[in-house]
């Protein structure tokens, strides 16, 4: 019996000894990468250091925050300038009558163009539809002629009607033609044609989308 019993503690203790050792293993520390062991020797930066780097760090953020925030500082100041000579409002747009000089505080302007201003406040006036007029340009393409070539201005949100051979378009009062439209913003064309009939004014017409060319 006593053997017997010698032999379990034995046991008990090898056992122990292995999960004791099998611990111990685990808590190792892995190695230092090659990159901390660089900076510093893989120590913490002393007191002073650390303060250093941190203060390096505040000005960095602050000169990216004041340079980020320059674009919006000069509009800021352009829409205070603008509604100060023109008023206040989402319906006051500003056109320039001329090009732009080495005068001109405006970000990254284009000499090359006129410009118009308008700045809005949704905080203000909630969310808004901006609807710009169409600017068309009309090739009649007539059978035995020349072109002729009119603009028109097309308000937002409304229709224009181009009576061919009356006031609009006076050099066309008979023949077949055909048209090419222009617009600088999406517009619906639709042709129609009328005909009178039998003493009846516009007795029958019809009429067809525009194609639009690829």
């Amino acid at each position: 019996m006593r053997s017997q019993h010698l032999r379990e503690i034995t046991f008990v203790c090898v056992a122990g000894a292995m999960i004791l050792s099998a611990t111990a293993g685990q808590t190792q520390q892995p190695p230092t990468p090659p990159l901390v062991k660089q900076i510093n020797n893989g120590n913490w930066l002393a007191q002073n250091e650390a303060e250093t780097l941190r203060d390096e760090l505040f000005y960095q953020r602050a000169v990216h925050a004041y340079m980020t925030m320059l674009p919006a500082l000069n509009t800021i100041g352009m829409r205070n300038g603008s509604e100060a000579t023109f008023g206040k409002g989402y319906n006051v747009l500003p056109i320039w009558k001329d090009r732009m000089d080495s005068r001109t505080w405006v970000p990254t302007p284009n000499a090359d163009v006129i410009y118009s201003m308008s700045y809005l406040d949704l905080k203000e006036t909630g969310p808004l539809v901006i609807a710009a007029p169409a600017n068309v340009i009309m090739t009649f393409l007539r059978e035995n002629d020349a072109p002729i070539v009119k603009n028109f201005v097309i308000p937002a949100t409304s229709r224009l009607t181009i009576d061919v051979g009356n006031a609009q378009v006076p050099e066309i009062t008979d023949g077949a033609f055909g048209a090419d439209i222009v617009s600088d913003v999406p517009i619906a064309v639709e042709r129609a044609v009328y005909s009178n009939a039998n003493g009846q004014f516009w007795a029958a017409g019809t009429n067809a989308a525009a194609t639009r060319l690829p």
